[in-house]
Order: structure tokens, then sequence, then C-alpha cells
């Protein structure tokens, strides 16, 4: 995987954080667990925040620390779907060809730029618009 060396995807896990497969799923937990609180936070955050209103440095702190964990979210679920891979052969296309097809199913995810044009134009006719 050298996608990090072209600015695809950030730079694999040290493999010496990586050879406990349960730790790992802790690890995921937790993360999960951190996005879910940074999360609320950030709900509470937008219920209360006037649109009209500059974002402050500490506004700018809350959304940032979000992104952050975020990020370390999918680096450990990354981190799973390769020890899935190393220690029980299940390659993680699997989970992303299963998932693109059930997103794609419930409409989720679109294949084709026109397919999402078509839905916009369908929308504005649906709300009583006009394409002109």
């Amino acid at each position: 995987m050298l996608k990090h060396m072209y600015g695809d995807a950030p730079p694999p896990t040290d493999p010496r954080l990586m050879g406990d497969f349960t730790g790992t799923l802790y690890n995921l937990i937790k993360q999960c667990q951190d996005v879910i609180e940074e999360a609320q936070r950030t709900i509470e955050w937008e219920r209360n925040r006037r649109p009209w209103n500059p974002i402050s440095d500490n506004d700018e702190r809350l959304l940032k620390t979000f992104g952050k964990h975020i990020e370390d979210l999918f680096q450990v679920g990354d981190d799973v779907h390769i020890l899935m891979d190393e220690r029980y052969g299940i390659d993680p296309v699997v989970h992303q060809h299963n998932w693109l097809v059930e997103a794609k199913a419930q409409e989720i995810v679109v294949s084709d730029p026109r397919e999402l044009m078509r839905r916009e134009r369908q929308e504005i006719l649906f709300a009583g618009g006009s394409l002109l």
C-alpha cells in the first residue's frame, strides 16, 4: 500500500502497533466512542450557533478536534481491515464491494454524475419548481 506516498491515503500504522487483533478492536471501540462524544459536542455547538456570527478560535478548535477524531477512526478502521486480511484472509476489497453494492441499492451513492443531475431535476419538479 503505497497510496500515502502519492497523497491518496494516510501513512500506514506502525506494524508493531498492530500485533494484537483484539487490541486493535478495542482501539476501534475507543475511537468510535471518541467520535460519538465529539459529534455530540459538535451537534450542541451547531444547535446554539448563530449562522451570522463568525467562527471563533474556540469553534475552529472544536471542529478541528472533531476532524482529528474522524481521521483516527478511519485509520483504525483500515488497521482492522488489514488485520482481518492478514489473519483470516478476508480481503478489504470484499467489504468495499459489498458496501458499495448496498449503498447503490439504497441510493446513498450515485455511480454516474448524470444520475445525480437526474435526481436533482426530479427534486425540483416534485417541489413544484421549474427547470427553466
